[in-house]
């Protein structure tokens, strides 16, 4: 039965939980400290190496063919990520055998598991490279790893993909889809480390174990232990806020001494019950291979080395969490980040980038309102988002086909609200008499003239600088000619995916908030180089961001940021457990 299965591997944990403390402290360790920073380094001296600025989706093809030898070795690199991915499974999968088995080495381990390296082919290869573009929906249940953690949809895509049924539906049917063929094809690692089979053997054979109904018997079994994993984890967190919210009440400092134990605990409970779920969730897809045919060769080392090792490693990962939690409850807050609405935005007050909204914004005071310009037929510019007019003013038209005087006699309407369609001088010198800082986004197209950059400084540069204000463009020859032609200009560079930290001269980076991290942020502090993050629209990612330190954020909810910043400041120690929490466990 299912839940006998799962109570038995719950047991194995409770028993040994020292071994798998063990075990998965060390893969993440050598992940962190080795694997991860290396080949980010990699990635930045390869590109640098190559004298190439900037590794973005944007400029894939004029990577491949302006730069071929830096295209061939980022693959190289790829080849390399995927070789560690299927090492550091191999590494668990035997590690969780052997401790079963009660022969735990960590040397056995190692071995072994560069034995299963050594032994891979191109063909396995392809298909770990599969489940991470493919099947991950359905296999990121059974193994999550460092290494792609960056390997998902961006927040903005999804945003996108469900604004409208027909997109949100084929979506969805492509992603029950993944799962599916996740779930059916789940024991091909399985099979290729512990079986030794080919790859095409390992995909045949997968999906015969997973035939007549028996992957819905292992969805069930998985199902049942996040559910768990869930109570669990609720349980963890509610005794510690509990427990805090009586702890608030003492007098200064014991509040903040508890707080931090408390936050420790809360860390601890969270680790150990994330490794429990990795143990059940592998253990469950490799219990069929479990027989003495399959099994490799470990030695146990003592008890006593064993222990201590574990007890060695737990101390050393407390002395680490427990003054990074400290200074967090005792500075929680930091610098506030820069309010910028987006669009010219608050919560659908009106119609964007035209006038009426600015004015309406600029009441709330953000530091900063975004807003998009394009050139015209007539190389004028024209404050509009997209380069197609249909979605606002139902003229199905590009900007650069009309001249702005014809663009300027159009009505935008959008959530109930119409305004005209504003001139870029229009609405500067709105903004001007609103006393309202702007942040301009330059958007380029094919269509655009050569002189695009060089006619809008020329005209624009002055006002722009005397107020402070500030250039931000997805298009770095844009930012480059800024720097050059306008070097007192700020001028952001906007990227929609953090796949490496970009060796550029812009003022500052504005990151598509989903893909962004702590070591982005670290790096663009290094570098003086501020981060705005973008859209961050809900609570969790507003708290997330403000978690960070990014130093600015972009939303379409100016009125609910503010609020956020208000909890996020709190001096309540609860509140600042709780704000943790969303970043921790998210």
């Amino acid at each position: 039965m299912p839940h006998t299965t799962i109570r038995q591997f719950n047991a194995e944990f409770r028993t040994h939980w020292w071994n798998y403390v063990l075990l998965f402290t060390g893969i993440s360790i050598g992940l962190e400290v080795i694997f991860i920073p290396f080949f980010r380094l990699l990635a930045t001296y390869l590109l640098h190496l190559g004298q190439v600025p900037v590794f973005t989706l944007t400029n894939i093809t004029m990577l491949i063919t302006q730069h071929p030898l830096v295209s061939l070795a980022l693959v190289g690199e790829l080849l390399l990520i995927l070789i560690v991915g299927y090492w550091q499974f191999a590494f668990l999968l035997l590690g969780i055998q052997a401790i079963q088995q009660r022969r735990f080495s960590f040397g056995s381990i190692l071995g072994n598991s560069w034995w299963a390296v050594r032994r891979l082919r191109p063909a396995a290869l392809l298909v770990l490279l599969g489940y991470i573009l493919l099947l991950l929906p359905g296999a990121s249940f059974v193994f999550k790893t460092q290494l792609f953690a960056k390997v998902h949809v961006p927040e903005f895509i999804l945003d996108f993909i469900f604004s409208g049924p027909l997109m949100a539906t084929a979506y969805s049917i492509l992603f029950i889809g993944a799962m599916f063929i996740g779930l059916r094809l789940v024991y091909v690692l399985p099979l290729l480390i512990l079986d030794q089979r080919s790859a095409s053997q390992s995909i045949k054979t997968s999906w015969q174990m997973t035939s007549r109904g028996q992957w819905w018997v292992l969805l069930k079994q998985i199902l049942g232990a996040a559910l768990l994993l869930g109570l669990m984890l609720i349980a963890v967190i509610v005794i510690v806020i509990i427990t805090q919210v009586g702890w608030d009440q003492l007098p200064q400092p014991f509040p903040l001494y508890l707080a931090t134990v408390g936050l420790t605990i809360m860390e601890v409970g969270h680790s150990l019950l994330g490794m429990w779920f990795s143990v059940v969730t592998l253990s469950l897809v490799a219990a069929p291979f479990s027989s003495p045919g399959y099994n490799f060769s470990f030695s146990q080392p003592p008890r006593g080395k064993m222990t201590s090792l574990v007890v060695g490693a737990l101390i050393v990962l407390g002395l680490l969490a427990i003054p990074s939690n400290y200074f967090y409850l005792k500075n929680s807050g930091g610098a506030r980040p820069l309010l910028i609405s987006h669009r010219g935005v608050d919560d659908h007050n009106g119609v964007q980038n035209t006038i009426p909204a600015l004015k309406r914004t600029a009441k709330e005071h953000p530091d900063y309102v975004e807003m998009d310009i394009h050139e015209t037929k007539d190389h004028q510019f024209v404050v509009m988002h997209d380069e197609n007019l249909k979605k606002l003013t139902g003229v199905n038209k590009k900007s650069h086909d009309l001249t702005l005087t014809q663009l300027t006699r159009l009505t935008a309407c959008e959530d109930g609200h119409e305004a005209p369609v504003a001139s870029f001088d229009q609405y500067l010198t709105a903004a001007e008499k609103l006393h309202q800082k702007l942040l301009v986004e330059i958007k380029t197209t094919p269509a655009d003239s050569p002189q695009l950059v060089h006619n809008f400084l020329t005209k624009y540069a002055r006002r722009l600088q005397r107020d402070h204000y500030e250039l931000h463009s997805l298009d770095y020859g844009v930012v480059q000619q800024v720097r050059r032609q306008a070097p007192a200009l700020k001028i952001g560079y906007i990227q929609p995916y953090n796949l490496t930290y970009p060796n550029t001269n812009a003022s500052f980076y504005s990151m598509e908030y989903s893909t962004l991290d702590d070591s982005f942020i670290l790096l663009s502090e290094l570098h003086h180089q501020p981060v705005y993050a973008w859209t961050v629209n809900s609570s969790d990612s507003m708290q997330r961001m403000l978690f960070l330190g990014v130093n600015g954020v972009i939303t379409d909810n100016l009125s609910e940021l503010r609020d956020e910043l208000k909890d996020y400041h709190d001096p309540n120690y609860t509140m600042r457990i709780l704000n943790y929490l969303n970043n921790f466990v998210g």
